[in-house]
């Protein structure tokens, strides 16, 4: 299958260290992340995800299977063309846009001070992860990836879509590598 605006693009990477991104992306007792970063396929080739900047690039020459250890993109099933551009539309109109620093260290300090409970991060913090961006422009569309937008990390979107029993159904995996 070839990629569609709106797929969802889950990166394990492993070239970072461990005990950096496990208190930040898990709770007490909860295993170790799968993945890393995400972000949303705007196009066939093209995918919007949060750096230093909200980028919108190629994402074949960006991700090369042979320069990553795994990657899966998702679709969910069921998706209009109109539902799709909605979501392709509200990740682009976040192209720009700098990273999201302050959710990322509230949701580690919600993480290792406050054992995963959203306390710290809020709604109101305006800038975006790789995760929230994705989990926004889905809700934009009317889904969600069962936390709030400005909550989810990339694990929760990895959770959604491959662990959870009652929505694993809802997604094909349309890649791995």
């Amino acid at each position: 299958m070839e990629a569609m605006a709106a797929d969802v693009f889950m990166l394990a990477d492993y070239r970072l260290p461990w005990w950096i991104l496990a208190p930040v992306m898990r709770a007490p007792g909860e295993p170790l992340p799968v993945v890393h970063h995400t972000g949303v396929l705007v196009s066939g080739t093209d995918i919007v995800e949060a750096r230093l900047l909200v980028l919108r690039h190629n994402f074949l020459q960006t991700y090369p299977p042979s320069r990553w250890k795994r990657i899966w993109v998702a679709r969910r099933k069921g998706l209009s063309a109109e539902q799709r551009q909605v979501i392709a539309r509200a990740a682009m109109d976040l192209v720009g846009q700098i990273y999201g620093i302050p959710r990322l260290l509230a949701h580690g300090i919600d993480d290792i001070i406050f054992g995963h409970r959203r306390i710290i991060r809020k709604p109101t913090l305006g800038l975006h992860i790789c995760s929230s961006l994705v989990a926004w422009a889905y809700e934009q569309a009317g889904f969600d990836f069962g936390v709030p937008s400005w909550a989810a990390d990339p694990y929760d979107i990895w959770d959604y879509i491959m662990e959870n029993p009652a929505t694993r159904t809802q997604w094909d995996i349309i890649a791995r590598y």
